[in-house]
């Protein structure tokens, strides 16, 4: 049910930053759930096929076995591709915690 009289701000941005289920009821006790899915769970899941994407094509693949081959020590080449990605989904993913942080307070 959403509120019908003021939200406490304060307590929308605990739920948005700590538990990000949370953050769903927050946007819906302010009226904004459906512009809060386009705006920041589409993307999120979106962005997240994309990293799952780009981590499973960097796995070799031994066509004579058709397995999976295990990473090795001596794999040093996916290592840069590793770090960019992580890298990457930290910045994306504080970027949309900011974001959510935006949406509360500007909607409130």
């Amino acid at each position: 049910m959403p509120a019908e009289g003021k939200v406490s701000l304060a307590w929308q941005i605990v739920m948005v930053i700590l538990i990000p289920i949370a953050g769903i009821w927050a946007f819906y006790r302010i009226k904004r759930l459906q512009k809060a899915f386009l705006y920041l769970i589409l993307p999120q899941i979106a962005i997240t096929v994309l990293v799952f994407v780009a981590v499973f094509a960097a796995i070799p693949y031994n066509e004579s076995m058709d397995a999976l081959q295990p990473f090795e020590e001596s794999d040093k080449e996916l290592e840069p591709m590793g770090f960019a990605v992580t890298i990457a989904s930290s910045i994306i993913g504080l970027g949309i915690t900011a974001l959510s942080i935006y949406l509360i307070i500007k909607w409130s």
